[in-house]
């Protein structure tokens, strides 16, 4: 076998472990959208008062969650597999794990919604519409990261802008943080318990979004590689 179709054979191989691991994104980022789908959800139901509806989807939540996180270990075999000679095998590896981080924060923030769900601590109206509006703000910001994952494959420039607009994104998600915690203290001063479940829950939301602008950098390194 010459030494010209062993490089051309290692490049066919490393093109198809690629759209392969590309699938493997897109099938986790799918995944995680739904524990995304099902945290808004918690959230609308929670903030109407609907307590035993919560509840009931906090287990699906969970069960959204353990499938990322099985795609997250099947991604990462196969990358082990493959990665002798991959160039951006380390992006890979932070995409595959960032998304998964991802969907373990927004189990945490269901977890927290349940507890309020079951001792019924409610969210006054005038905040109401604050906290689904910021995590509305997140749920956006991985919907753009979804789409750049989407774009490595079909269009790598898309890709690239997607990443880049992220940032943006982020700047906006940061300002309405420090909005909504400085109404949090100042209407629940005086009732530590409901105030440290509530700011937990928007603290994991606002960590997600800098989960999700880390993870949206390695998306735009992997898609840099292939413009």
């Amino acid at each position: 076998m010459t030494a010209e179709y062993m490089g051309v054979e290692d490049l066919r191989r490393r093109s198809i472990a690629e759209l392969n691991l590309i699938e493997m994104l897109m099938a986790e980022s799918r995944q995680t959208a739904e524990t995304f789908s099902y945290v808004i959800n918690m959230i609308e139901n929670y903030l109407d008062r609907r307590f035993e509806v919560v509840k009931a989807l906090y287990g699906k939540t969970r069960f959204s969650k353990n499938q990322t996180e099985e795609l997250k270990d099947k991604a990462l075999e196969y990358l082990i597999s493959v990665s002798a000679g991959l160039v951006s095998k380390d992006m890979y590896w932070y995409v595959i794990v960032g998304l998964d981080k991802i969907s373990q924060n927004l189990d945490g923030a269901a977890y927290r919604l349940f507890v309020l769900a079951t001792k019924k601590m409610d969210v006054g109206d005038d905040l109401s519409k604050d906290i689904k509006t910021f995590a509305e703000m997140v749920k956006k910001e991985f919907d753009q990261l979804a789409s750049a994952i989407r774009m490595l494959g079909i269009n790598p420039k898309n890709s690239v802008e997607e990443a880049r607009n992220i940032v943006k994104t982020e700047e906006d998600i940061d300002t309405a943080y420090r909005d909504l915690e400085f109404k949090l203290f100042e209407k629940y001063s005086s009732d530590i318990p409901r105030l440290m479940v509530l700011k937990e829950i928007v603290d994991l939301l606002e960590e997600t979004a800098d989960l999700i602008r880390s993870t949206a950098e390695y998306v735009k390194f992997i898609a840099l590689h292939k413009v």
